[in-house]
């Protein structure tokens, strides 16, 4: 069965989908704590397009007739329904509209509003080489460069807060991205017809058949439409946007303002995607700069093997400069450990004074915590894990790993890593048999949403509750009175 469509594709309109209009946050009783509300403008950014799902091939049709030679051509559009370089289309219809506006509340009563513009910058990527023969009619728009899943840009951030019926303008932020590029590779194959000649029996354009004169043929012969066939390569261009600098301005109630900027540069092998070298400028005219080094920087086996597995953003050494003067020197050693890498020690140098050792880690689990470090060359921390060893709920301070877990047993420490109903029982039977021998803090979590107490080790104990989203609201002593309250506001 075939069907045919009137469809014009070569229009470009938005389509339909679901788009954010409202968030409300409520507590458990249901009462609303705050609402904030959507809208988008400016044109939708569309990464589908049209020539993904179309080509082109012209027939040109040519005969003698009444010793004149005539001419036309007439072009076919064929239609897909995948597209023809597959990485740059999503599935569905992902729209990103230039500009999104959130208010904090409606947009008729709110107290303020941050507008965010964007740019999808699929039209700009360009650098694939092109390898079409000129005579073919091919696919894309795009030269046959599959650029992937390119995200949009966030260009500018304003915030404003509202004061009567007018909005102030109280921060800007503003974007720039720079273009990393490496070489293209090829992801698929596309099959295709060269210009389509159709011809008479007099031998115009080189054919010669016995068809009647005013009778048209596509080919002289089966090799003729062989030869019309032609397949070329796709290219995935390996290719992306970074943000190069940003600047942020902020303004008082009466219009002053105040500007700082920070400019970042990368790895020109793309081996990381952190920057490698951080330049900031305050409103003063002071410039701050941060240079970060990374194993594949490092010699080393250690270092060689983190780069052979792709474990590359660690950094591995820091340096901290004030205008051209060096202040201060971070470095990380690594080592190999239970599979994974992991810091064996931090050292340390102000100025250009030599490195010196200052943080030590002696000893981690299976999971890669830190169970015992030594400090300024001598002072022992060691940390026991909870919560299925995913949080720190003992810190010791003076003993060894080894002399408490001669102390305790190794029943407790077993213990201590799952059980939750009566860890704060474990940890006071952890802090008596060490009493007089070591300092010992202890802590406990409500999983995924922050610690909910600490016991110093003088036995002070401090509470922290939140609210229904997770958000530090009170800290209290070990009576209940109120040491610190914090209240939220949506920002102005």
């Amino acid at each position: 069965m075939t069907r045919a469509y009137d469809y014009n594709l070569e229009s470009e309109s938005e389509v339909g989908g679901l788009r954010i209009k409202t968030i409300t946050n409520q507590d458990k009783n249901g009462s609303i704590l705050g609402v904030k509300n959507y809208e988008y403008s400016g044109i939708a950014t569309n990464i589908i397009r049209y020539a993904m799902y179309s080509s082109t091939i012209n027939y040109i049709y040519s005969h003698i007739w009444e010793g004149d030679f005539l001419r036309n051509d007439s072009e076919h559009n064929i239609s897909v329904a995948q597209p023809v370089i597959p990485l740059t289309d999503y599935s569905g219809s992902p729209v990103f509209y230039s500009t999104v506006t959130e208010y904090n509340g409606t947009s008729s009563n709110n107290s303020g509003k941050t507008v965010y513009k964007y740019m999808q910058d699929l039209d700009n990527l360009g650098g694939c080489e092109s390898n079409v023969d000129d005579q073919l009619k091919f696919y894309s728009e795009f030269n046959n460069c599959d650029q992937g899943s390119v995200s949009p840009l966030l260009l500018s951030q304003t915030i404003y807060k509202k004061a009567n019926y007018d909005y102030i303008c109280k921060r800007s932020i503003t974007n720039n991205y720079t273009l990393m590029k490496e070489e293209s590779f090829i992801t698929g194959v596309t099959l295709n017809k060269r210009d389509v000649v159709v011809l008479t029996s007099n031998g115009a354009m080189g054919y010669d058949t016995d068809i009647s004169a005013d009778s048209y043929i596509p080919y002289s012969s089966e090799s003729d439409y062989y030869e019309s066939l032609v397949y070329y390569d796709i290219l995935a261009f390996r290719g992306i946007s970074v943000l190069s600098s940003t600047s942020t301005t902020d303004y008082d109630d009466n219009g002053n303002s105040v500007t700082s900027s920070k400019n970042y540069s990368y790895d020109p092998a793309l081996r990381t995607m952190n920057p490698i070298e951080t330049v900031q400028f305050n409103s003063k005219g002071e410039v701050y700069t941060v240079k970060n080094t990374h194993p594949f920087d490092i010699t080393g086996n250690v270092y060689v093997n983190m780069t052979t597995s792709n474990n590359v953003d660690p950094i591995v050494k820091s340096m901290e400069y004030t205008g051209s003067n060096l202040f201060k020197t971070t470095s990380y050693e690594y080592k190999a450990e239970n599979g994974m890498f992991l810091v064996d020690n931090i050292q340390l140098a102000k100025k250009n004074n030599p490195l010196e050792k200052r943080i030590f880690y002696s000893k981690y689990d299976s999971y890669g915590n830190p169970l015992e470090v030594i400090v300024d060359g001598g002072k022992y921390l060691v940390y026991l894990w909870g919560y299925n060893e995913y949080y720190p709920v003992v810190k010791i301070e003076g003993l060894s790993y080894d002399d408490i877990k001669n102390i305790i047993g190794d029943n407790t420490l077993n213990l201590l890593k799952t059980s939750i109903a009566n860890l704060e029982t474990l940890c006071q039977n952890i802090r008596s048999s060490l009493s007089g021998k070591a300092l010992v803090t202890s802590y406990t979590y409500n999983p995924l949403i922050g610690i909910t107490s600490i016991i110093a080790p003088n036995s002070a104990k401090t509470k922290y509750n939140y609210d229904d989203s997770g958000r530090l609201v009170k800290t209290l002593d070990s009576k209940n009175n109120v040491i610190d309250n914090y209240i939220y506001n949506y920002q102005q």
